[in-house]
């Protein structure tokens, strides 16, 4: 048996790809407004990496990672303007739908549309407050 094997059957589970994806982005974010350390910025690559060894096993629907980038790209005007309601909103539905569609499968088994408004809705949460304090720091 590969040594391998048992990482890349755990990683072909869409929920799990797609948790790693989202962590990927969050320490990449954190990375930008609170650089200097190195141990961020080496924990984004290190989870681009594992997000990318996922979806390379897994069947992408492209445009689904194209709305999540889409998603991504919203929070920062989000976060730079007073008042950005729109860009949060245009955010967290962008996410949202890119993550419910992140995956393509016969069988219809992406990732769970539970998980996906969950993480979208931390995910806006710590963008909002966490990031947003961060950079007003």
């Amino acid at each position: 048996m590969d040594t391998l094997e048992p990482l890349l059957n755990l990683l072909s589970n869409p929920n799990v790809a797609y948790l790693i994806l989202v962590a990927g982005l969050w320490a990449a974010a954190l990375a930008v407004v609170v650089p200097g350390t190195g141990l961020l910025e080496g924990a984004a690559i290190g989870l681009f990496g594992l997000s990318a060894l996922a979806l390379s096993a897994a069947q992408v629907n492209w445009w689904g990672a194209a709305l999540i980038g889409l998603g991504v790209a919203a929070f920062v005007p989000a976060l730079l303007r007073q008042g950005s309601g729109f860009f949060l909103l245009l955010s967290a539905l962008a996410l949202s739908a890119g993550s419910a569609f992140l995956f393509r499968s016969d069988t219809g088994s992406g990732v769970n549309p539970f998980l996906a408004v969950g993480v979208t809705l931390v995910t806006v949460a710590y963008f909002w407050i966490g990031i947003r304090k961060s950079l007003e720091a």
